[in-house]
């Protein structure tokens, strides 16, 4: 899978095309985040030069660690984005204010944050399920062959 069809997809369809980010910044939060997916999943993945994730024998990045990827770079930017509305250019904390007949309602940007700190624990439960399903599928099943069960009806023993 090439870098930049990655990060269009998670532009697209994992952030909603969001405004405040562009598929640049996602690609290069990629390259420089490369190591944490290998991490997770213990594996060997790098960008060649061709921008195509691939390991170490030359195999591109299957949809499962594509998947992870994109979940690793959604729990950034809901983290991004929460911490954004605690600072000072936070939504102002109007609530409610009345004037000539016209209302204005205004959010609490602590109430914001909150709201992107549970989408942000929400992705890391996903995360979480989506590396134990990436672990069970590529782990293989070990069938020890051998004598290991000592009969306690053992006549020869007498």
């Amino acid at each position: 899978m090439n870098l930049s069809d990655l990060a269009s997809d998670t532009w697209k369809f994992e952030l909603n095309e969001p405004e405040d980010v562009s598929l640049a910044f996602i690609a290069q939060w990629y390259r420089t985040h490369i190591g944490d997916l290998n991490n997770l999943i213990n594996n060997g993945y790098y960008i060649n030069d061709s921008y195509e994730i691939e390991d170490s024998s030359g195999v591109a990045i299957d949809e499962d660690a594509a998947s992870i990827f994109k979940k690793l770079f959604e729990i950034y930017y809901l983290k991004k984005q929460s911490k954004s509305f605690l600072g000072a250019n936070g939504v102002d904390s109007i609530s409610q204010i009345t004037q000539d007949g016209i209302t204005f309602k205004g959010v609490e940007r602590n109430g914001i944050a909150k709201t992107y700190n549970e989408l942000y624990k929400e992705a890391k439960n996903e995360l979480k399920s989506l590396l134990n399903n990436y672990k069970f599928n590529k782990s293989l099943a070990v069938h020890v062959i051998g004598d290991d069960i000592i009969s306690k009806y053992d006549v020869t023993a007498e």
